[in-house]
């Protein structure tokens, strides 16, 4: 006896597709071409959030839209991306029979279906949309029409010139309004067809003053020549929250007006981005002005920034300076300091931040064991930061310890890995074995015998750690130490 056909239940139809409508409805219009495809992409398998995709039939088309409610405009968007074209095709027709908001959107995503019939039916659909002259139903689509992927690309001409024919009639605000509107996709593609139209300028203020840098950049970079000799230009760019564009104006500003461009350097010597900053001091360099004595004047009035500054310019004889500020207490101010030093210093600045290191205050530790890890410590560092493990218990203790002792070299490494396998507490342990993972997938880089003493240290270790390493571990730290031990303890 044959099994019976599945019950279809049109409740657990539309159940999913309710779902889906609330996934679809969450997503900006640029973002409907990738949720097309991992819908009909679904040969095999429905998603998770739609099991009964593959029930839904032509059939039901009507009934599931009508049981939609007010959801009627997404439901019928969802099966019209549905992986059968029997499914796609009355679906399509009915969001353009009652002309509903996703009409068109769903028109330029069917334009270039594999199946003929939808594929016409879509365009002949977006065609009355032209005829008519419906900007406004094709621009918030603009997105969806720029260079599909795939095999898409094989029946893209008519999406191209629809695209052609959107970029070329839509009005100028509406393109320099969907520059700033909440679609990111919508903005970049408009920024791109301004570019196209020879515009960008009459929206670069707009673009500067979104929150999608990648917008601004694309504007800014449709801008002539000309633009750029435009003071009211160069002062939205340097009014941008983004540092790329700030840093183009000022760029421009230096060949407009060299003593404006002065004034705007001067202040950003303490600008937050060191991009800014760095411009600022070769130019202000260039026109013969010592920066880092602006910056020993301004250590009372722009305490942390001046110090930040100082160390990016600064020389040996500051160090005693910025170090005093070490001890201060802003946070901010000692972090900077700590830095500022390091930079200056360099490897005689080592006590000092292994001194830090072991600091409990969790700021300060952090930032020392960074600048220490970035030096690369010496064997006496490594062992004042391990004998500080013992004492501390702060959560901060271990993470900055073994930030610098993921960098120090192969045996010292190795050793301190081992004994916090060996003798530690639970997160300890749990740090060695992280090291010492970290240590042997690096093992085959040259590095010099262990001395008599790391030997010594290390054959009691792991004697010691063997029973609590995994085999496959055991072996390939055998493996790697070994042939540097002599040949009678091998």
């Amino acid at each position: 006896m044959s099994a019976e056909p599945p019950v279809v239940r049109p409740e657990a139809i539309i159940d999913g597709l309710l779902r889906s409508a609330r996934i679809l409805e969450s997503l900006p219009i640029g973002r409907w071409r990738s949720f097309d495809s991992e819908i009909r992409r679904r040969s095999i398998a429905a998603p998770d959030w739609f099991p009964d995709m593959w029930r839904a039939s032509p059939s039901l088309t009507t009934e599931c839209a009508d049981a939609a409610g007010h959801d009627r405009d997404l439901v019928l968007a969802i099966l019209a991306m549905h992986p059968s074209g029997y499914v796609r095709q009355p679906a399509l027709e009915r969001l353009v029979l009652e002309d509903l908001p996703s009409a068109p959107v769903v028109a330029v995503l069917r334009c270039t279906d594999w199946v003929g019939v939808v594929r016409e039916s879509a365009a002949r659909h977006l065609d009355g949309i032209r005829d008519a002259n419906r900007i406004d139903l094709l621009l918030p689509s603009l997105s969806l029409m720029e260079e599909p992927g795939g095999s898409v690309r094989a029946r893209g001409s008519y999406l191209d010139g629809l695209r052609q024919w959107t970029v070329q009639n839509a009005g100028l605000d509406s393109l320099t309004k969907a520059v700033a509107g909440p679609d990111i996709r919508l903005r970049q593609a408009s920024a791109r067809a301004l570019i196209e139209r020879g515009e960008s300028a009459a929206a670069f203020a707009a673009a500067a003053n979104q929150d999608d840098p990648a917008t601004a950049a694309t504007v800014a970079r449709g801008l002539s020549p000309a633009d750029w000799e435009d003071r009211a230009t160069i002062d939205v760019a340097l009014g941008a929250p983004f540092v790329g564009l700030r840093s183009l104006g000022f760029f421009h500003l230096q060949a407009l007006d060299s003593a404006a461009a002065e004034a705007i350097a001067r202040d950003s010597l303490f600008d937050r981005s060191n991009t800014m900053r760095n411009l600022s001091q070769r130019f202000l360099a260039h026109r013969g002005i010592d920066v880092a004595e602006l910056y020993r004047a301004a250590m009372g009035s722009n305490g942390v920034r001046a110090i930040v500054g100082l160390g990016e310019v600064g020389n040996k004889g500051d160090v005693e300076q910025i170090s005093s500020y070490v001890q201060a207490e802003d946070p901010a101010m000692r972090v900077a300091a700590i830095r500022s030093t390091a930079a200056l210093d360099g490897r005689g600045s080592e006590p000092l931040l292994t001194t830090l290191t072991c600091s409990a205050d969790e700021a300060d530790a952090r930032a020392a064991s960074r600048e220490l890890a970035r030096l690369g410590p010496g064997l006496d560092s490594v062992e004042l930061i391990w004998a500080s493990l013992a004492g501390r218990h702060a959560d901060h203790a271990i993470p900055t310890a073994f930030r610098v002792f993921r960098v120090t070299s192969r045996w010292p490494r190795l050793v301190i890995a081992l004994r916090s396998i060996a003798g530690g507490g639970e997160h300890l342990v749990s740090a060695g074995y992280d090291l010492l993972h970290q240590g042997l997938q690096a093992w085959n880089r040259s590095a010099l015998d262990p001395s008599i003493e790391q030997r010594a240290e290390l054959r009691d270790l792991m004697s010691r750690v063997q029973g609590m390493l995994g085999r496959d571990q055991w072996e390939l730290l055998s493996t790697s130490v070994k042939p540097y031990l002599p040949a009678n303890e091998r």
